[in-house]
């Protein structure tokens, strides 16, 4: 059971990871675009156009992904919080506790 458990935690580690990577990649991708007005390419009349009718994005997370990408401060900000965020995973992983059933009821075990 243990080795289930931990199976499932690598994978999520690994999932949450990797889209940590990717929002950081379209990010960095949609300044790029934004900055050579790649989206007219496209037949976008704007960034925003791009993100909604050409990635198919929702119109909330393209509202989110350009002010991240045209905002310095807030592009530091959410890089410190994507980290910390991914920080305090770890440590809670550490720090997990799985219950197995023993004599006197459950108990916790490392994980």
């Amino acid at each position: 059971m243990n080795a289930m458990i931990n199976d499932i935690h690598r994978a999520r580690s690994a999932g949450f990871n990797s889209v940590q990577k990717m929002r950081s990649e379209l990010v960095s991708i949609l300044q790029e675009v934004d900055v050579q007005r790649a989206y007219l390419h496209f037949d976008a009349s704007s960034l925003y156009d791009y993100c909604v009718r050409v990635l198919k994005l929702s119109e909330r997370i393209s509202y989110g992904l350009i002010s991240i990408a045209r905002s310095p401060a807030k592009r530091q900000h959410y890089n410190k919080r994507s980290h910390a965020a991914n920080h305090r995973f770890k440590k809670l992983a550490r720090s997990c506790r799985v219950l197995t059933k023993g004599k006197s009821g459950y108990v916790g075990s490392r994980s």
